[in-house]
């Protein structure tokens, strides 16, 4: 009995894909069946030694072995492969379906087959980097350049890993996401990822951190925006501190300050008596405060003098006593 045989195999970086041979009693005619079966069935990722509950998978040299060796037809070897691109493109319309109910664990494996994968444009199989330079090579013995490799998902979409973080933090559709990004696009915004950092730090809503992004590119809408945002934080400070003052509604206290600020004499008077009847409330506070602890103070003198005129003559010193006795 011929069987395949499985030694170890390595990447051309020297990435270790299988650690050695499993010499499981498999003829290599069966091993070939095994696999024709698997690629009948459209299962052609994942294909291992046909031994039950072997890890030993197989791999492109592989395929082409058996077809060397006579088991396979000539041609199985691009029909794999082109099968695989079909079956991962398959899968990933899946992931990425939009009617699909996307988990956390979607959007995670989906910034990382963008960030850190690429497809081998050859036999498209994922290669993960993870250190090193970007000259690769597969087990099929083509070698490519990792940056200008299709991406594992994601490829073609300009920071998939923005629409990844939209999608999965702020709860949007990855078509909403999308859109989202292309409208910061058209109103200057190129890295969103900037957007998202404002955001984060600033606690606050998407749409002003696009402000902000935007105001930091010297726009001219977004800088007036920013103030008069600033404006009214200060109005509504006021209107608060206005509403406790008077003991009014924080509305009737906005439309004072309002018409103060259009001009109106009667709002202006009321918000100065206001204020000043404010301080008076706090000058009298202090005063009595100061009065309270000038009180305090002359008790305590009067206390201190008592007790040195009992010392002076109502209390015998020690000495006194002693000669005394």
């Amino acid at each position: 009995m011929e069987r395949l045989p499985l030694p170890k195999l390595s990447t051309l970086n020297g990435d270790v894909l299988r650690a050695g041979d499993c010499n499981h009693p498999v003829c290599q005619d069966c091993t070939a069946s095994f696999v024709v079966a698997r690629v009948q069935e459209q299962r052609v990722f994942g294909i291992r030694c046909p031994f039950e509950g072997c890890q030993n998978e197989l791999y492109e040299p592989d395929i082409e072995n058996l077809v060397q060796r006579g088991a396979l037809a000539g041609d199985f070897g691009k029909r794999l492969s082109d099968l695989r691109k079909q079956d991962y493109t398959a899968r990933l319309l899946d992931l990425t379906d939009e009617g699909r109910e996307h988990t956390a664990e979607d959007y995670k494996l989906m910034r990382r087959l963008w960030t850190s994968t690429r497809r081998c444009p050859r036999c498209n199989v994922i290669i993960e980097k993870s250190e090193g330079c970007n000259s690769f090579g597969c087990t099929c013995g083509h070698r490519f350049n990792f940056l200008k490799a299709p991406r594992g998902c994601g490829d073609g979409i300009e920071d998939f890993d923005s629409v990844m973080a939209l999608a999965g933090d702020f709860q949007m559709t990855m078509q909403t996401a999308m859109q989202c990004m292309q409208e910061a696009n058209k109103a200057g915004i190129k890295k969103y990822k900037r957007v998202l950092v404002h955001s984060s730090r600033m606690q606050i809503p998407l749409s002003l951190a696009e402000v902000y992004v935007r105001a930091s590119l010297g726009q001219g809408p977004a800088l007036a925006q920013l103030q008069d945002a600033r404006v009214a934080r200060r109005l509504d400070k006021k209107a608060r501190r206005l509403m406790a003052l008077m003991g009014i509604p924080f509305e009737d206290a906005m439309q004072l300050l309002q018409q103060a600020h259009a001009g109106d004499q009667t709002a202006q008077v009321k918000i100065q008596g206001a204020r000043q009847l404010q301080d008076s409330m706090v000058t009298k506070e202090a005063t009595h405060c100061v009065e309270a602890l000038e009180k305090d103070g002359r008790e305590m003198n009067t206390t201190n003098e008592n007790a040195s005129s009992d010392a002076e003559f109502g209390q015998p010193s020690i000495d006194s006593a002693f000669h005394g006795a």
